[in-house]
């Protein structure tokens, strides 16, 4: 009996989506359907009459390790339920009630991920920064009907946690829409726009799914999926006037114009015009970071230079070729790095440490060519500090400045 509950165990394991059967027999033996929401079109509708039970049968213990066998009735369920088992499945925990949990409405089986015809899954965990991201939402209404929708949100998170935009999704039927009903999985899409989230921070960050619970008059998230991505940064043009740079380098550049923020593992190719790939004494890079501080010559950004023969790297470090933006937010002495050479500040939209108006800053840090380069065909930058590294232009210097 015991070799048997151990069988039990394993099938669970190795089967895990037969958990999501156990919970549909339980909770409606009589039927399993698949709805598609918004568009509401029933892709399959199949009843079952057959109880739980039916699900594994388990062969006599002989001495060895029993082999667990699929009744014909448990393959033909198990085939239906892997029709409607999502990329990225959420956690046993997550989708089936524990003594003690919150009631919760609805629970997530798991989520699609996709991006104009490419579909994310555990080999391709990269997000373009510049698409939309369209997330498929696999529910099931596990005791009560749901009449209604319910809030609950979709979160991006930078790595540490530091920064976090989320956007407001209803789960459940609209007005006018069929209750949801116990034991039906139905799926539900929803739309992200990534640029302006990839424009804040950018590398190895998290996502959650969350349902809003009301707690002490204020909606909480209650997370019932979390997955680790990769996002890609939104790059843009330089953000520094022309006159500004000349007076900053002495003479006018051959300017890059291009921009962006990168978080930790974020990295950003930038070719190089062919006019421009040869005669370059030094690179000049217009930047700051926030979010975090970095110990005076600790890295900051790696940069690495591709030539015709191969590859050069430097390290951006702390107080030598960037600084914090909001460096002067802090009383004088209390940051660990030095205020490099400023381009450009800004007036910032709070106030500092002390209370006091104060401004924001772009830095430039010179990275100096050896000669041996030669051509230079592309500039890498590869982020793996905790902080947002934010590149504000990127210049080339011909050997004559």
């Amino acid at each position: 009996m015991a070799n048997h509950g151990r069988d039990f165990l394993k099938v669970l394991y190795q089967q895990k989506w037969l958990i999501i059967a156990f919970t549909c027999f339980v909770f409606t033996p009589s039927m399993i359907r698949y709805f598609d929401a918004p568009t509401h079109h029933y892709e399959s509708e199949t009843s079952y009459e057959q109880p739980a039970k039916v699900i594994l049968d388990t062969t006599a213990h002989t001495g060895e390790e029993s082999a667990v066998r699929l009744s014909p009735e448990a393959q033909e369920i198990l085939r239906r339920i892997k029709a409607l088992t999502p990329t990225f499945p959420a956690p046993p925990t997550h989708i089936l009630a524990s003594p003690g949990s919150e009631a919760l409405p609805v629970r997530l089986i798991g989520v699609d991920l996709k991006q104009r015809s490419t579909r994310l899954d555990k080999e391709n965990l990269r997000l373009n920064g510049k698409l939309r991201l369209k997330v498929t939402g696999y529910w099931l209404s596990p005791v009560m009907p749901l009449e209604s929708t319910i809030p609950a949100d979709i979160r991006l998170w930078s790595h540490n946690s530091r920064i976090t935009k989320s956007q407001e999704i209803t789960v459940g039927p609209i007005d006018g829409e069929e209750s949801w009903m116990p034991g039906q999985v139905y799926k539900q899409e929803y739309q992200i726009n990534l640029k302006p989230i990839s424009s804040v921070f950018s590398g190895n960050i998290h996502m959650t799914v969350n349902l809003l619970s009301r707690k002490n008059g204020k909606f909480v998230p209650n997370p019932l999926q979390s997955l680790s991505l990769y996002l890609s940064p939104n790059v843009g043009r330089g953000r520094v006037e022309p006159s500004v740079l000349q007076a900053a380098v002495g003479e006018t550049p051959r300017d890059l114009s291009v921009s962006f923020r990168l978080g930790n593992g974020a990295e950003h190719k930038v070719p190089i015009p062919a006019r421009w790939q040869k005669g370059n004494a030094r690179i000049a890079v217009v930047s700051a970071f926030g979010f975090g501080s970095v110990d005076q010559g600790e890295q900051v950004c790696e940069v690495v230079v591709e030539t015709k023969s191969g590859q050069h790297t430097w390290e951006l470090t702390s107080g030598v070729e960037t600084a914090q933006a909001d460096y002067d937010y802090y009383p004088a002495g209390t940051l660990d790095h030095d205020k490099i050479q400023i381009v450009e500040s800004t007036d910032s939209e709070y106030l500092s440490e002390l209370g006091q108006p104060f401004r924001k800053h772009k830095y430039i840090g010179f990275l100096e060519v050896p000669e041996t380069l030669g051509t230079i065909k592309s500039i890498t930058f590869n982020s793996e500090s905790s902080v947002i590294y934010e590149v504000f232009d990127v210049l080339l210097l011909p050997a004559s400045s």
